[in-house]
């Protein structure tokens, strides 16, 4: 989970910037820490250097979560998807369309009560992709933040690849 301090989610919500994005592009080491705080300061108003300042620990400190901490989505380029909550996790396997619907019923349930008591497991922890494995087109990790990410927000940010689409589609499903 991204956790947020209050001037940066100000300069978030202002901004439309995607802190599941400067996830990804930091663990896939498309820019630094460093490039990002930069990229953040460019054109910023002096009151907002702070909030800036405090997004990009926060972002980093995701980045830098083991996979133990982390609550995540992972798309192969294979067709699988993988959901990590914490310690519990699950790979789902069957038809585009099947995979998609009970993931993100799942992705839902979850958003919506923050517990995965009862759920079955099948060992998927030990899914972690490596920023090689992600730069070179093998994955997508897309990181959830249950206290600002919705069903709809996530819809767009999965779409890759045909299963992310199919799951864009579902999650986006009323």
């Amino acid at each position: 989970m991204i956790k947020l301090s209050t001037a940066a989610q100000q300069n978030v919500d202002e901004t439309g910037i995607s802190p599941n994005e400067d996830v990804r592009r930091l663990r896939v080491e498309e820019l630094t820490p460093e490039d990002l705080l930069e990229e953040c300061l460019r054109g910023a108003d002096e009151d907002r250097v702070q909030g800036w300042t405090e997004y990009v620990d926060a972002v980093v400190a995701a980045a830098s979560a083991p996979a133990s901490q982390t609550t995540r989505i992972i798309l192969d380029n294979g067709g699988g998807i993988t959901l990590q909550l914490g310690a519990w996790a699950h790979s789902y396997d069957g038809g585009t369309k099947d995979i998609a619907r009970r993931a993100a019923t799942d992705i839902r349930a979850w958003l919506e009560t923050g517990s995965t008591k009862g759920w079955e497991s099948n060992g998927a922890p030990g899914v972690n992709p490596t920023a090689d494995d992600i730069r070179n087109g093998g994955y997508r990790v897309i990181t959830i933040d249950r206290e600002s990410d919705t069903a709809a927000s996530l819809a767009d940010e999965v779409r890759w690849g045909a299963m992310g689409e199919a799951l864009g589609d579902a999650l986006a499903a009323k």
